[in-house]
């Protein structure tokens, strides 16, 4: 606790309090063109083309996404399929992933941590998660900056996703149970 404010870790810990409802600030939104721009000028045309396509080839499901690990070990391997090697093996349920690509049941996918490669789509979820990046964040009781203090939460720390409003600068999350608010550059995952 620091100041009567519990303070999570990466494997979570109780909190207490409650969220509530509201929500203040606006305009993440105009930055899609933006990052699309970006995208294609530092070499990364298929990766734009993929974004302004909006759909994956074989889901018909928006391109990119985010998904959640629905398993607690899993291998990101370096092309799509069981005979490419085995590039990393993740340990971490509930870790949101963006699905950049897809190509029969295999999904190319970006880790937080800027890591990519492909794995079975049976390993994905649909589950909205998120990871909080950087350093200690704190979870808001209200959607405020001025609001009372619910916990302040550790990088790494993984949660669910309970409500965004669009283009608002805060979600509606919850660590084990507890609600608060996080503001969107806080996070990686699932909006």
């Amino acid at each position: 606790m620091h100041g009567g404010v519990p303070a999570i870790g990466g494997n979570g810990v109780a909190l207490s309090g409650k969220g509530a409802g509201g929500v203040e600030g606006v305009s993440w939104c105009g930055w899609v063109p933006v990052v699309l721009i970006v995208l294609a000028s530092l070499g990364a045309p298929a990766l734009a083309q993929t974004m302004v396509q909006g759909k994956g080839r074989y889901t018909g499901l928006p391109v990119p996404r985010f998904a959640s690990l629905r398993s607690d070990r899993f291998n990101l391997r370096v092309g799509p399929g069981a005979r490419y090697p085995i590039k990393w093996e993740l340990h971490r349920r509930g870790l949101p992933v963006e699905i950049v690509q897809e190509y029969g049941v295999r999904r190319a996918v970006l880790l937080h941590d800027g890591a990519a490669g492909w794995i079975h789509a049976a390993l994905l979820s649909g589950h909205r998660t998120f990871i909080v990046e950087g350093a200690t964040r704190p979870l808001e009781e209200r959607a405020s900056s001025t609001a009372s203090l619910v916990a302040r939460l550790a990088a790494g720390v993984i949660g669910r996703i309970l409500g965004c409003a669009e283009c608002s600068l805060w979600c509606r999350v919850s660590v084990d149970g507890h609600r608060g608010y996080l503001r969107r550059s806080e996070f990686l995952g699932n909006i």
